[in-house]
């Protein structure tokens, strides 16, 4: 007998943007960069996409939150 269960799917999307900086070298450069705050100009990167993982599982049908979460075997889980 089968039984039904919820299962959350979730994959990365990495979010990139563009910064211009004035610097005297690359490690400042980089430096400058990453206290940048202003993602407004952000993209998504869907080809840089990870796998698909689980992230949940719950018996029965959209039961997701309202039942104990099931554990999730480590074959199935973030790879």
């Amino acid at each position: 007998m089968t039984k039904k269960f919820t299962v959350e799917l979730t994959y990365d999307l990495p979010i990139f943007m563009h910064v211009n900086v004035e610097a005297a070298s690359v490690e400042q450069a980089c430096e400058v960069a990453l206290r940048a705050d202003d993602w407004s100009s952000a993209k998504e990167d869907w080809n840089g996409c990870g796998e698909t993982y689980v992230t949940g599982i719950w018996e029965g049908e959209d039961a997701e939150y309202k039942a104990d979460c099931l554990p999730i075997p480590i074959n199935v889980g973030r790879p």
